[in-house]
């Protein structure tokens, strides 16, 4: 028995090699290593190549400080709130660099029966490897992989639950998920990307604790949820979201709409297969090109469609439609996941509308082309008509979108993206967002625009009317005037502001 698992140990331990590394990550291994300190590979980057798969990322861990990281590596920079870690930048990429850590002792004062008492907003406690891999979330996440001796360090049976397939939490999951509830989220997507089932214990824990999801920050919780559609598993993590009883405490109209529209044969479901389908052919990275969209826009647009259709009138106007696009998309993302400090861009939300409220425009006629084609969200227009396309089995609907589609190959061609038009795509930005307006003074990027359309912005309206303005006494009436409006109205508030980056979680 022992010989055998010896011999599966180092047939585990032969998958992985430098070759199977990214270069990059080695060397910052071999950095750590050569200055005295013990750095692994860890995380999901050791899980998918056990697994066969090619990893997203490679993080590392080691003993090394944060500072002492940052004094080490010219190119790295501290990030975190909840715990500091090293972002050392090779070009567009980037290897997170942590240090060991441990879970933070319990308040013994504590009412460990009540709603968020475990919660845990600090973690800033240093601690050994294997306490390291104890306060990781599952079982197949807290590998571990040692360059310096091409050996696999196991502290919590992951490679067990790994050849199982099954997801399991480190330790008692009814505490673990009381901890961070957003774990519970993360089981979900996980156990959809890798194909495993979720242990029995871990469900039983999300059945009763799933209340206290709500206690989690509501950036985190809202970017974890946009995360179940990552790698073509959107229609399987919803499903289990579903089934966990966990999308009736995110996303209840999502909920109510499955409830009325079939359940398991809801046409949501072929919504989001479609979307699964078609993603990876969609440009959701290059904001240069003018065929871009904003990930989370189309992932907004796929999860409301199915109700937007629902409940708009073949004959209602454009105000009604937009009416009807706006209150769904306030009442499903803006509301629950708004937070004093952050809020959905606004851009987003624009063009998640602008989608809607054109959902059957592919009908219009020639002449009317160009003009849809110039606007900023026509790119996630065209990507929802094909996805409404194949949800619906419409081949007609297909074969006029595709006639779009050529069109509008020959329209960036002969329109290249114009200056401001780049400037704007910033704002698609999720994390962190600044606020597009502070103190009433407009953003840089609309006043450039303004001008670049030969509309003056306001600062300079104000100015010509002052300079051109001669009589006092008229100036002294716009003062009065201008006083009484202002106690008259109430001070607009900033619907956004900067919002902090969403930390990770192993």
């Amino acid at each position: 028995m022992m010989s055998l698992l010896l011999r599966r140990k180092k047939k585990l331990n032969e998958k992985i090699s430098p070759a199977n590394i990214d270069r990059d990550a080695l060397n910052v291994i071999h950095r750590l290593n050569k200055a005295g300190y013990t750095a692994y590979l860890v995380g999901g980057g050791v899980r998918d190549i056990l697994l066969d798969r090619t990893p997203k990322d490679f993080d590392i861990v080691t003993d090394a400080r944060p500072r002492q990281i940052r004094q080490l590596f010219k190119n790295a920079f501290l990030i975190g709130r909840r715990f500091r870690l090293a972002l050392i930048v090779f070009g567009n990429k980037q290897i997170e660099t942590s240090t060991f850590r441990r879970a933070p002792n319990p308040n013994e004062d504590t009412d460990l029966s009540a709603v968020g008492a475990l919660y845990q907003d600090a973690d800033n406690l240093f601690g050994t490897p294997e306490q390291d891999a104890q306060r990781r979330d599952f079982t197949v996440n807290a590998l571990f992989y040692d360059v310096k001796t091409s050996s696999i360090i196991d502290y919590t049976g992951g490679i067990k639950d790994l050849e199982n397939g099954v997801l399991r939490s480190i330790g008692d999951p009814n505490i673990r998920f009381r901890e961070d509830p957003v774990r519970m989220l993360r089981a979900i997507r996980l156990s959809a990307r890798l194909d495993f089932k979720i242990h029995s214990d871990s469900l039983k824990a999300i059945a009763k604790h799933g209340d206290e999801i709500l206690q989690a920050s509501k950036p985190r919780i809202f970017e974890e949820t946009m995360r179940l559609f990552a790698f073509s598993k959107a229609e399987k993590s919803f499903r289990k979201l579903w089934d966990s009883k966990l999308m009736a405490k995110l996303l209840p109209e999502i909920e109510e709409y499955l409830k009325i529209s079939g359940g398991k044969k809801s046409n949501l479901w072929n919504f989001l297969a479609a979307f699964d389908k078609l993603n990876v052919s969609y440009n959701t990275e290059d904001k240069q090109a003018r065929t871009f969209i904003s990930d989370v826009a189309l992932k907004m647009s796929s999860l409301i469609a199915p109700i937007y259709f629902s409940q708009v009138s073949p004959s209602a106007s454009i105000e009604e439609r937009y009416e009807l696009a706006n209150q769904l998309i306030f009442k499903i993302f803006k509301s629950p996941f708004s937070t004093p400090a952050w809020n959905l861009p606004k851009l987003i939300c624009f063009s998640v509308a602008e989608a809607l409220v054109s959902y059957d425009f592919y009908k219009t006629k020639q002449q009317k082309k160009n003009k849809l084609y110039s606007k900023q969200a026509y790119p996630l227009i065209q990507a929802l008509w094909e996805i409404a396309a194949i949800a619906r089995e419409d081949s007609k609907a297909l074969s006029e979108i595709e006639a779009w589609k050529i069109g509008f190959e020959k329209f960036v061609e002969i329109n290249p993206l114009e200056p401001h038009q780049q400037e704007l795509k910033n704002e698609y930005d999720m994390f962190p967002h600044s606020s597009p307006t502070k103190k009433g003074k407009q953003p840089q990027q609309q006043n450039q625009a303004q001008e670049n359309e030969g509309i003056p912005s306001k600062k300079k309206k104000r100015r010509r009317r002052k300079k051109g303005n001669k009589n006092p006494d008229a100036n002294q009436n716009a003062s009065e005037n201008t006083a009484i409006e202002a106690s008259a109205s109430t001070p607009a508030s900033s619907d956004t502001q900067e919002a902090g980056t969403a930390e990770k979680h192993n």
